[in-house]
């Protein structure tokens, strides 16, 4: 028979109020010998409250959503590990949706959370015009999301300085003597793609070189989507050095090298983007911008939170910095 609070109550010699004071942290007035008291009883009774009641009471279910295309992705799972923890701290439940991108499984997942009533939802990796369409389903809930947005308002901004990073790569590999630089980048609609991109031609024009359009190829984000550019611009172009939009897509430089027996970095440097913890335990240590995707994660709970809670946010943008790792994946050739 499940316990109720009647019963923690009658064992801790309280109230119901008093009890209910207590486990809702509410428990102003109530000293601290007798809110001892009732978490003793709590224990002794294994009391666990009911929520949907709680819900009724206080119209908040404790409880947020995150939408991804990908959950598998490394650099995501740090992201999903940071907003679990803030969560957990403040009680709240987390309901991961893996999309794949699919619209289908998106319209069911977007179902399922109007059908749950969810206090917030977190976006992960959507380009902007793909959440317009996603938005406008949505009722006034708060949003967070993870990219910066400049269509969309109301929401809440979660990115990293994209465009400075990826310039300050290309230009530390201009630096190391090279001037016939490879990017694969991602698709097209990502606003972070765009940025990126900016970033590396601000880094050639400030150095004197001349952008040449097809440097520049597009992967899907994954491993194998980076092996077919990558020999095109190894072989075709003659690049020096290839930068990769993720370190995933770097993997898949790493394999194509090994495939058409190109040494890495003697023969060719690669440079990656997210700093993904296995990277570091490459042959050689990939060179890699590192996002803080834990710190990432905490910050956009936090603000979701905040929002959810009605709290006064100091800013709705929140612009995060990268940190370029140098490691030997990058050869410094003679000028």
């Amino acid at each position: 028979m499940r316990t109720t609070i009647k019963d923690v109550a009658k064992m801790a010699g309280v109230s119901i109020s008093t009890v209910s004071r207590v486990i809702n942290y509410s428990e102003y007035g109530v000293d601290a010998a007798l809110k001892e008291r009732v978490w003793e009883a709590v224990r002794a009774t294994n009391y666990r409250p009911n929520q949907n009641a709680k819900s009724i009471v206080t119209n908040k279910t404790n409880t947020v959503a995150v939408l991804s295309p990908d959950v598998g992705h490394p650099f995501y799972h740090d992201i999903i590990i940071g907003m679990n923890e803030v969560a957990l701290k403040d009680k709240y439940s987390v309901l991961l949706y893996n999309t794949n991108g699919d619209t289908d499984n998106e319209q069911a997942a977007l179902d399922l959370i109007f059908s749950r009533s969810v206090d917030g939802i977190i976006f992960i990796g959507y380009f902007e015009e793909k959440l317009k369409g996603l938005m406008e389903r949505l009722p006034e809930v708060p949003i967070v999301v993870f990219d910066e947005l400049m269509q969309i308002q109301n929401v809440g901004q979660i990115y990293v300085n994209d465009a400075e990073a990826f310039y300050e790569m290309t230009q530390y590999v201009i630096e190391c003597g090279h001037t016939k630089i490879g990017c694969i980048m991602g698709p097209a609609q990502y606003a972070i793609v765009k940025n990126r991109l900016a970033g590396y031609k601000r880094a050639l024009s400030e150095s004197g070189i001349s952008f040449d359009e097809r440097l520049i190829v597009q992967g899907r984000l994954t491993e194998e989507s980076a092996e077919g550019p990558a020999q095109y611009l190894i072989q075709e172009c003659g690049v020096s050095a290839v930068l990769c939009f993720n370190d995933l897509m770097a993997y898949g430089v790493y394999k194509k090298c090994m495939e058409i027996g190109k040494r890495i970095p003697e023969d060719i440097s690669v440079a990656g983007f997210d700093g993904l913890g296995f990277s570091e335990y490459l042959n050689p240590p990939l060179t890699t911008c590192c996002q803080p995707g834990t710190e990432m994660g905490a910050r956009a709970m936090s603000l979701l939170l905040d929002k959810i809670k009605g709290a006064q946010t100091k800013e709705e943008k929140i612009c995060l910095k990268c940190q370029l790792k140098k490691r030997a994946s990058v050869k410094r050739i003679a000028i």
